[in-house]
């Protein structure tokens, strides 16, 4: 079979008919919700507004496991109030805010009972004596996270909230690959199937947990299942159009990404509870599994296995799908397949098909194991110029990352209504993938990609030079970077898909996703970073994607270019015969 063949059929069948519609849709919706639980954790571990509870004064806590939902209630019952004008006495102040970890010490006359709130609590009950607290009451109106509900507070505690950012990444990183060969190995559909299962399950028990301990080994587990969705559908969706729609395939799935991440923010701002959060995103999950059983598997993955029987039966049936014929020209170019039985001795049946049939060559090699993932992988490495084209690749997943979700995750710390931040930041990229369409078309991969993360790190080195009193000027530079950025992702991904052969892509690609949840895992410890300097996140942020643009220059263009099938293919891509 030859790259002409396959891409000359697919077009006969239609750019996008009424099959890719129905795939795309199929396809979306798993592609919606792993946007979601890819960044719950911005809201299941986030860090609150909280100052030292004073027993003498309010009674001692709720305790453990009650959290934030208890000192709502007493705030409503008039029991406890988060500011009250006994305060300034009894824990030190910072302006007009409470210090969060740090009281003055009771004096030894104080009988230490809890009287409520209504109580006289003057300041001779008190010392100028500092000391740390043991117990807290959280700010009325925010979001109940293991934060309250596990008393994860003071700064050297905030390490556990954030290593649950990191977990999910590094459940990512180690995912990838191990879904990457499942794809190349067992098929597209295979992978997207069964890794969305798991997952579901894996978020459901997540929103159990009864520590941090079991939080975190389900929230490994979910991405480390969930790690080859996206990139499995992505490329299940590509591998099914032809070079002119690629850019648009691509855009349609990543806008159902970004509206997964808006609805998030929707989400986490209503429900208002991190476990009841997770089941109200996870349980509609299992949905999608309904959607995905029809869907079939990647022509061009059968035919790179060499099972073009069953590629011609799913290219007969989007056809129908489709309501278009295969020309009689081009069934005339195209070879037969033909398909031996071998049944007790039984002479075999040849059947007729679209596509050429399989060389004695193609079936020996097939026999002798050489045509096998490892072995595939092992030869386009071989070539040294696909090697430094993954090695740039990858770095350029990892800076893109590191910036992408870095500026999400900074968006909830920037002041004002945290959700309201989060959906904007996520807001702005759907008008961004609009753009990038445009773009890619005008300009090409190559030119996008670079100035795209050119200006995203300009962005922020711009937003640290602002002033803080000009907030709307730091919004709206913070947006265009985050715009920038998100287009820079989006090109990233379908400029991979189209670099390397399609033996190898899906594995080739979650091997740069998996360097670039390198990125992914640095970016909620820049939190811890921004305690040492505020200006360092941002820094290094503007650092990793100006060099990722100027690298990216050292790509080749692939605007308009089949899908490389082979390893030469793949080298030849550029040159200007091809």
């Amino acid at each position: 079979m030859t790259r002409a063949d396959l891409d000359t059929i697919l077009l006969q069948l239609g750019d996008f008919g009424r099959f890719q519609f129905a795939n795309y849709v199929a396809i979306s919706f798993p592609i919606l919700f792993s946007a979601i639980y890819t960044l719950t954790y911005v809201f299941t571990a986030k860090d609150l507004v909280y100052r030292c509870r004073v027993p003498e004064c309010e009674g001692p806590g709720p305790g453990p496991g009650l959290g934030l939902s208890l000192d709502g209630a007493l705030e409503e019952q008039g029991l406890v109030q988060y500011l009250p004008d006994w305060l300034v006495h009894a824990v030190p102040h910072h302006g007009d805010k409470p210090s969060s970890c740090h009281r003055y010490a009771p004096r030894r006359t104080a009988n230490g009972s809890g009287t409520g709130a209504g109580t006289a609590c003057s300041a001779d009950l008190f010392d100028q004596e500092v000391v740390r607290c043991q117990d807290w009451v959280f700010e009325p109106g925010q979001m109940n996270s293991i934060a309250s509900e596990w008393n994860i507070t003071c700064d050297e505690n905030k390490w556990q909230l954030s290593i649950v950012g990191s977990i999910n990444n590094i459940g990512l990183f180690a995912g990838l690959p191990f879904a990457g060969f499942w794809s190349d190995r067992y098929g597209r559909k295979s992978l997207l199937f069964w890794s969305w299962a798991v997952t579901c399950c894996m978020g459901i028990i997540r929103s159990f947990s009864t520590n941090l301990m079991m939080m975190l080994t389900f929230e490994f587990l979910d991405a480390f299942f969930g790690a080859g969705v996206f990139s499995a559908g992505f490329i299940l969706a590509l591998e099914f159009v032809g070079p002119d729609k690629r850019v648009m395939a691509g855009t349609v799935l990543n806008l159902f990404y970004s509206a997964g991440q808006v609805v998030l923010g929707v989400v986490a701002w209503a429900v208002f509870d991190w476990r009841w959060m997770l089941r109200s995103i996870y349980v509609p999950g299992f949905l999608c599994l309904l959607l995905l059983w029809p869907t079939p598997e990647s022509v061009r993955w059968l035919a790179s296995k060499g099972r073009y029987a069953e590629a011609d039966s799913i290219i007969r049936k989007v056809a129908k799908f489709n309501r278009v014929t295969i020309n009689e020209a081009l069934e005339d170019r195209v070879d037969l397949v033909q398909v031996k039985a071998e049944d007790t001795g039984k002479q075999s049946e040849v059947e007729k098909g679209l596509l050429r049939k399989i060389s004695r060559e193609e079936k020996q090699k097939s026999s002798q194991g050489e045509g096998s993932t490892i072995s595939n992988l092992l030869a386009t490495f071989k070539s040294s110029r696909l090697l430094l084209r993954f090695m740039n690749c990858s770095y350029c997943w990892m800076a893109n990352t590191f910036v992408y979700y870095g500026l999400s995750l900074n968006s909830v710390s920037m002041g004002g209504n945290d959700y309201l931040n989060f959906i904007l930041v996520t807001l702005i990229e759907l008008p961004a993938l609009l753009v990038q369409l445009w773009l890619m078309g005008l300009f090409g991969r190559r030119a996008c990609l670079s100035s795209t993360m050119i200006v995203a790190g300009a962005c922020c080195v711009s937003f640290l030079a602002i002033p803080e009193n000009h907030i709307y000027i730091r919004l709206a530079t913070f947006l265009i970077g985050k715009f920038a950025i998100t287009i820079s992702f989006a090109v990233v991904y379908v400029y991979t898909a189209e670099l390397f052969p399609t033996n190898v892509r899906h594995s080739l690609l979650g091997y740069c996703s998996m360097f670039g949840r390198i990125g992914s895992m640095s970016a909620p410890q820049t939190a811890l970073l921004a305690t040492i300097h505020e200006s360092l996140p941002l820094t290094l942020f503007a650092l990793s994607s100006i060099v990722g643009g100027l690298l990216s220059l050292f790509f080749p263009e692939t605007k308009d270019k089949s899908l490389p099938d082979s390893i030469k293919e793949a080298e030849e891509i550029g040159n200007s015969s091809h």
